[in-house]
């Protein structure tokens, strides 16, 4: 699978979604510094790209313990899409869980919250 999605680019460099499915390949690989790398990748020709912008984070909290990179990436993808509730959730327990800032975490946790109920997701 990595490699037609690697072809797929290779005739269009520019292809988002399969820069993200490389991404999503590698972590089934348990490949994490290479997800993140195409997660970098994908945010260097799209800096507004939330999807990346948030899974990156998630990587870089979970795996990399990279607690500063996650906040940047969370709070990027926040900005950029501020309706999506997942940047909202994940910097909620990286607030909660990493940083010690409880009430930075029910803020954001109740952001998500409030965005879930009025798109109905």
């Amino acid at each position: 699978a990595l490699q037609d999605f690697q072809q797929a680019l290779a005739l269009n460099p520019a292809m988002e979604s399969a820069m993200h499915q490389i991404a999503l390949t590698k972590l089934q690989r348990h490949d994490i510094e290479g997800a993140v790398k195409t997660y970098t990748q994908i945010l260097t020709q799209n800096p507004l790209d939330a999807v990346a912008l948030t899974n990156r984070g998630i990587l870089r909290m979970n795996h990399l313990q990279d607690y500063k990179g996650a906040l940047e990436d969370f709070s990027g993808a926040t900005i950029t899409a501020h309706n999506n509730h997942r940047p909202y959730e994940a910097r909620g327990v990286l607030h909660g869980a990493w940083l010690g800032d409880p009430m930075a975490a029910l803020r954001d946790l109740q952001k998500a919250e409030s965005i879930r109920q009025k798109s109905g997701s």
